[in-house]
């Protein structure tokens, strides 16, 4: 009758044992859960944000680089392109080019400002703006002597 007495506290030890291993077994993976969650929801961002940023680099390939025949101006300190064909009137942003470097040789072909040179710019027009990637000049436009 002994051996059944002490029996029975140990195997409710045993039991509150097991249970409380579940218990915190159940927990645990609860807490697995919602890291992993969580870890899945900021890759989900991270993607999203990725994705973002590819869809704003694929917004600027959208515009593609034109040819724009017409006249280069530069005068008190800006420079503009006069459209041939639609004889619209854009201001112009040189990307890769030298500011200096460019009045320089402005001046040096047309010998003063606001004097009109033919020429073809290469790039893409956004609000007004002409940004030009490369241009050529094709003749220097005068009075005539």
């Amino acid at each position: 009758m002994y051996i059944k007495k002490k029996k029975y506290p140990i195997v409710l030890a045993l039991l509150l044992f097991n249970f409380s291993c579940q218990t915190y077994f159940y927990v645990s993976k609860e807490a697995d859960k919602e890291i992993n969650n969580t870890l899945y929801a900021e890759s989900i961002n991270n993607f999203s944000s990725t994705s973002i940023k590819e869809n704003d680099l694929e917004q600027h390939l959208e515009y593609k680089i034109e040819s724009y025949s017409g006249w280069w101006i530069y005068g008190e300190g800006e420079h503009f392109f006069k459209d041939e064909s639609s004889l619209k009137e854009w201001s112009l942003e040189f990307l890769d080019e030298d500011e200096q470097q460019l009045i320089k040789l402005y001046l040096a072909i047309c010998e003063m400002e606001f004097f009109p040179m033919e020429s073809i710019m290469n790039g893409v027009l956004k609000n007004d703006t002409l940004l030009v990637e490369s241009f050529e000049i094709i003749y220097v436009q005068g009075c005539g002597e």
